[in-house]
């Protein structure tokens, strides 16, 4: 950091509370950082995506806005601690914490039923990136059999993974035709041939429909059972986060490939189409 520098962090509250103990190589590196903390007492995301998808089944999601007092624990750290309870004083508590050239914390009391938007289904725009990535491959980096890094091939991977968590049905899951369990022979064995990409675009509408379906029934109570699915330890909703987390990892490869490839990837989707 350049002693010109100057950096605004803006937090929620709940992130803040797993990152904060970050204060104490701020003050002690008398690093210039102002955190602006958005302080809605809750874990503003999670409930926000419990009031829009699950009926307001609100669960592990209210804090408060007094404990801890975050304009103290700056000030414990060694930084300067600041509270706004009214938007009216917040031009004047960022321009006083600025100048200051110290590790300030400013607590920004806000409404906790304010939301914000817009607020995406649960991995439909993971699904819009890599169907991108799929439309955008030009024949010649699709790749041919025998392959585990071509393009298809790794594509057909994901879509696989993201339809054989979704079933729900570990032991009897079949994937729609023209795919099989190759996947799942220890001996590590291909698809027989390539898949087209007309193929595997179906494919991505079968599992998008399968997502929609699962996550619009999904309960608290179905959420924190065990996942049932062997080597996969944890509850359904962990396991739902590691199968989207799964579908991310791969669009970001498929989009390198297409770089690496002359290609230029589509672009980021902050927002998904359906």
């Amino acid at each position: 950091m350049t002693s010109v520098a100057k950096v605004v962090c803006v937090d929620g509250d709940g992130c803040f509370q797993m990152t904060a103990q970050e204060l104490v190589t701020a003050t002690l590196e008398d690093l210039p950082i102002v955190v602006v903390l958005v302080n809605n007492a809750h874990l503003g995301m999670v409930t926000q995506w419990q009031d829009m998808f699950f009926d307001g089944r609100r669960s592990h999601v209210h804090l408060t806005s007094q404990v801890p007092d975050y304009a103290r624990l700056a000030e414990a750290y060694g930084g300067v601690g600041m509270v706004v309870t009214d938007e009216a004083e917040l031009d004047t508590a960022l321009a006083e914490a600025l100048e200051l050239d110290r590790t300030v914390v400013v607590d920004c009391r806000v409404d906790p039923a304010e939301q914000v938007f817009p607020m995406i289904p649960a991995g439909a725009a993971a699904l819009d990136m890599l169907e991108n990535a799929i439309v955008a491959c030009p024949d010649p980096l699709w790749g041919g059999t025998g392959d585990w890094h071509a393009f298809w091939y790794l594509a057909s991977h994901t879509l696989f993974w993201l339809d054989y968590y979704l079933s729900g049905d570990p032991a009897g899951f079949r994937p729609p035709a023209p795919f099989g369990l190759e996947e799942m022979d220890p001996a590590g064995v291909l698809p027989p041939r390539v898949y087209s990409k007309a193929e595997l675009l179906e494919y991505l509408r079968h599992g998008r429909a399968r997502l929609r379906a699962v996550f619009a029934d999904l309960s608290d109570e179905v959420a924190a059972r065990p996942c049932g699915y062997p080597r996969r330890e944890g509850s359904v909703l962990e396991l739902h986060l590691y199968n989207l987390r799964h579908v991310q990892h791969h669009a970001a490869q498929l989009n390198l490939l297409l770089r690496q490839g002359g290609v230029e990837p589509p672009r980021w989707v902050s927002r998904a189409s359906e």
